[in-house]
């Protein structure tokens, strides 16, 4: 029996935001384009430049892209346990893969029925961030049509405070067959966040055909005296118009845009991405942890040199070697080399070296 359902990833009639594959303009090595690499299975990002009264979208988006990453659209009737690299779903820190964890209870009666799903994530911004736990809850009940091209679906959230802090942020979205017979969407939300206002969002858009709709978002500020923003909007698929508070309304031509890349991904000649972070966490053989990074100087000549941060101020004694191991990839070693110095009580570790391999390997 097919119990799997799918659902929309875009929202191109309500933001513009679309998912394109990984531009290109010379020719590749069958290698890195061949079916499963990190290249081929990268999607991009564009969208129209609307400021903030697109934010809405990027949450919906996210959020749906975490519940397809967990797996559960192909596995309607499990629970289990799985791990995901958000950061491709644009949660993270860019070009660094960082794995969370998260539980996925998943639930279809039939090919007729509704799928829920309930996803408990453990989410880590990179590998050093603290844990915060996100509540995801969804309800799948109709896949797109060509009328309703976002399908039936409702989505419910609430990241949980990091230990110690007041934050909070909750919210609530989904798309329905509206009066017309096409999409429509809403989205609310409320956040409170360290050392910023509590905001709220409410967001809506009608598809009034097929290619034309309606739609307006309003922040508001509870807190504070700031004046509610609110923008209204109507589109089709050539023109947008937006109106922002009082200001006149603006008009963006959707046939004649101009493209502004805003961040590149490396691959090697395999296929698979090339962490270009300029530091990485790294674990000792004897347990353990920290982060090494390098940078560049001038001194009559460019030259490079090296940092390294132990958690716990677990630093060498004497000038050594030691062999560190990737946290993201531990088959991955690498050796640091120490000049520590001793005058009196005052101890200093100096890093004059780092290279490939273990120590003594060659640089394997």
């Amino acid at each position: 029996m097919k119990n799997n359902i799918t659902f929309s990833l875009s929202l191109l009639a309500l933001s513009c935001l679309q998912a394109n594959a990984a531009p290109t303009t010379t020719a590749l090595p069958s290698a890195v384009t061949a079916a499963g690499t990190d290249y081929t299975a990268y999607v991009g990002h564009s969208y129209i430049e609307l400021g903030r009264s697109t934010e809405p979208m990027f949450f919906v988006v996210l959020f749906m892209c975490m519940i397809t990453a967990g797996g559960a659209p192909l596995l309607p009737n499990e629970t289990y346990n799985a791990v995901a690299d958000f950061g491709l779903c644009g949660a993270g820190v860019p070009n660094r893969t960082t794995y969370s964890s998260m539980k996925v209870e998943s639930s279809r009666a039939s090919d007729v029925a509704p799928q829920n799903v309930k996803m408990w994530v453990d989410f880590k911004l990179q590998p050093s961030s603290v844990v915060r736990e996100i509540n995801l809850k969804a309800k799948i009940e109709a896949e797109p049509t060509t009328t309703n091209h976002l399908g039936v679906w409702q989505l419910d959230w609430a990241a949980d405070p990091i230990s110690g802090s007041t934050d909070k942020e909750n919210g609530h979205t989904k798309a329905i067959v509206g009066a017309a017979g096409f999409s429509e969407f809403t989205f609310a939300s409320e956040s409170k966040l360290r050392l910023q206002d509590e905001e709220r969002i409410f967001a809506k858009t009608q598809m009034t055909s097929l290619t034309d709709g309606i739609g307006r978002v309003t922040k508001s500020y509870p807190d504070t005296l700031n004046p509610t923003d609110n923008w209204v909007f109507a589109f089709n698929d050539s023109l947008l118009q937006i109106k922002e508070g009082t200001a006149a309304a603006t008009c963006q031509d959707l046939t004649d845009l101009t493209d502004n890349v805003y961040d590149y991904n490396l691959y090697n000649s395999s296929g698979a991405l090339v962490d270009i972070k300029a530091e990485l966490d790294f674990t000792t053989e004897n347990g353990s942890t920290g982060k090494i990074g390098s940078y560049t100087y001038f001194d009559s000549i460019e030259r490079t040199a090296y940092w390294v941060w132990m958690d716990g101020g677990d630093y060498p004694t004497s000038s050594t070697s030691t062999t560190v191991s990737d946290s993201d990839t531990p088959t991955t070693k690498y050796t640091i080399t120490w000049d520590v110095t001793v005058v009196g009580t005052a101890v200093t570790h100096a890093v004059t070296a780092v290279a490939d391999g273990r120590a003594g390997s060659g640089g394997s």
